[in-house]
């Protein structure tokens, strides 16, 4: 199984749109296009396929095409664990340097041992 994201999704877009344009080229498993809690888009989604060569397919044949007028990027997704994916630039992202740094200060450091000289 392959899986792809598309990235620049149109606001309106529907998966049985996208279901009927990937379809050709090859049998598509699942649709899902990322949205906010109230409902409105993220620009973004994922589709799996059953063969793995029908995504990478995708990618050469609709990376950087345009859909209902927005330019899209179709590339094969990674998964969260892949040590290929770019370190976290956020703050508030684990593994990020801020991060680890903001951490470090909130773990309480023990108290150093005071040796007391004997009388």
């Amino acid at each position: 199984m392959s899986r792809v994201i598309l990235k620049n999704l149109p606001q309106k877009v529907k998966d049985d749109k996208l279901k009927s344009k990937f379809q050709e080229i090859g049998h598509v498993t699942d649709i899902r296009i990322i949205r906010t809690k109230d409902g409105f888009s993220r620009h973004f989604g994922y589709i799996g396929f059953m063969e793995c060569e029908s995504g990478q397919r995708a990618v050469e044949q609709f990376n950087d095409t345009y859909l209902e007028g927005m330019k899209i990027q179709v590339e094969i997704a990674k998964s969260f664990n892949d040590p290929n994916l770019p370190r976290p630039w956020s703050r508030f992202s684990k593994g990020s340097s801020a991060y680890n740094k903001r951490e470090d200060k909130k773990t309480p450091k023990k108290p150093k041992k005071i040796l007391q000289a004997k009388a």
